[in-house]
């Protein structure tokens, strides 16, 4: 305990956006005790390193909504599972955080078939993945992540977009702010207007209309400068309680809208900066809860929701403002793969029948065929 009260007190290895409490720390110590002791005699630096591990799946927890404390995660197995699963780290840190979690329980659950039923329960909320080199009905567990973790984003549902804009005005000033942050993260999550533009929108681009089932739009803001062209990028009419409120707040004492949509708080003449505008996003996204996540993390998340209110790939195109239609594929890839494993692990459980019992061989060798490679 002392030790780990003076890294506490300094702050090394201390993860800023979670603080250990005092059960947490107790684990840690038992832990670090257990690892030392253990036959394998790792170096004290790796066992350093291991423990913010288990701080950093303490942290995925919380952004997930799951437990916030490290006890209380060890006994949520598919707490553990889904984070192994879906948070964005590589496959490497991901291996690391499953072999410390399932050392954890090994050190800290005094009653062994409980420790061995949450083992068996962390694996088994894993991605089966066959491989060629097992035994035929057997589906190892795989870990989520990616050799590159640059490259990998987290899928956002429309639950998460309804949070991130709401989450805009937890750290506005004021209530004109409160409007406009709420403005620009509806327009940055629900139409295809991305946070460089978002600052060069007038009042004179934007006309609105009434949404039919074929046409969910509320709105179309025209002319804009889209990756080297003008186009009209539609807005979905969820965004149209925010778009409605902003209106109403800049129409106040005024005759015809004009000049920029988004302005400072300080010289309202002047629109907002880039560098602004990507903040306000960011941050809303930071108090949702969420993990932090670019403008390409939310069009594929709306170029999803408006796949799933049936609207064609072509429409999806036009609304995003994409020149392609191998972008429209590239947005709705990771969703359509996320979707997919989450079905497999949803049936996890496979039970094959065994090989009859005159031709074993046979049945063998067709099986080990199909299976492949591990991908």
């Amino acid at each position: 305990m002392p030790e780990l009260e003076r890294r506490r007190r300094k702050g090394r290895g201390r993860n800023p956006n979670w603080w250990p409490d005092e059960g947490s720390l107790t684990l840690l110590q038992r832990y670090t005790e257990g690892r030392l002791q253990s036959g394998s005699k790792p170096a004290a630096s790796t066992v350093r390193t291991e423990c913010d591990y288990l701080r950093g799946m303490v942290f995925a927890s919380i952004s997930l909504g799951g437990p916030t404390t490290l006890e209380a995660l060890r006994d949520d197995p598919q707490t553990v599972a889904k984070i192994l699963r879906e948070w964005p780290r590589t496959r490497g840190t991901l291996n690391t955080m499953l072999a410390a979690m399932l050392r954890l329980i090994d050190f800290t659950v005094d009653d062994v078939p409980e420790a061995e039923r949450l083992k068996e329960q962390v694996q088994a909320g894993l991605y089966p993945r066959p491989s060629g080199n097992r035994s035929w009905n057997v589906l190892p567990r795989t870990v989520g992540g990616s050799r590159r973790v640059q490259r990998r984003r987290p899928v956002l549902s429309q639950a998460d977009i309804l949070k991130i804009v709401d989450a805009a005005s937890v750290a506005s000033p004021d209530d004109e702010t409160v409007l406009r942050d709420r403005a620009i993260v509806a327009l940055a999550c629900w139409s295809g207007i991305s946070p460089y533009e978002l600052p060069t929108l007038r009042w004179e681009q934007l006309l609105g209309h009434r949404s039919t089932a074929e046409a969910p739009w509320c709105a179309t803001i025209h002319d804009v400068a889209h990756h080297g062209r003008l186009v009209c990028i539609p807005v979905v009419e969820d965004a149209a309680p925010y778009l409605r409120d902003l209106v109403a707040a800049a129409s106040m004492g005024r005759g015809r809208l004009s000049g920029y949509m988004f302005r400072r708080s300080r010289g309202k003449e002047h629109p907002l900066t880039y560098s602004m505008t990507r903040r306000i996003v960011r941050l809303a996204v930071q108090n949702a809860g969420l993990p932090a996540c670019d403008d390409t993390t939310l069009k594929r998340a709306y170029a999803t929701y408006l796949k799933q209110r049936g609207l064609n790939d072509y429409a999806i195109r036009d609304a995003l403002g994409l020149k392609t239609m191998a972008s429209v594929e590239s947005h709705l890839l990771q969703h359509r793969w996320s979707a997919a494993q989450r079905v497999a692990a949803e049936h996890h459980v496979v039970k094959l029948p065994g090989p009859p019992a005159n031709e074993p061989t046979t049945l063998q060798l067709g099986l080990d065929a199909g299976l492949g490679d591990e991908q």
